[in-house]
């Protein structure tokens, strides 16, 4: 991870703009010169969130969870028990297709 901006126990949240821009090392109307925020890219990286990627057992579990999902599971587990082993089957079936 990144360095973090080091401030004097300022909280920059709450503290006036001039007060901040004089923390940051920035001024208000011109900004950073471009050396400075080349600067400030190379030591905090750049300003962006990472996307963390879902596992595909993540994917498998939630395509199976829903109320319509719930209904279709509940209606093939009774169909297996009844032995409607069409009905269980073509259940079965829809569920899995919702994967994509």
């Amino acid at each position: 991870m990144a360095d973090e901006v080091k401030t004097s126990g300022v909280d920059l949240e709450k503290a006036p703009l001039d007060q901040v821009m004089q923390e940051l090392g920035a001024d208000a109307k011109t900004g950073l010169s471009a050396s400075e925020a080349q600067a400030r890219l190379q030591k905090y990286g750049a300003n962006a969130l990472e996307e963390k990627e879902e596992s595909f057992t993540h994917k498998l579990v939630h395509a199976f969870m829903g109320p319509i999902e719930y209904m279709i599971e509940a209606a093939a587990i009774i169909s297996a028990i009844i032995g409607h082993w069409d009905d269980f089957i073509i259940g079965t079936t829809s569920l899995s297709s919702c994967y994509c």
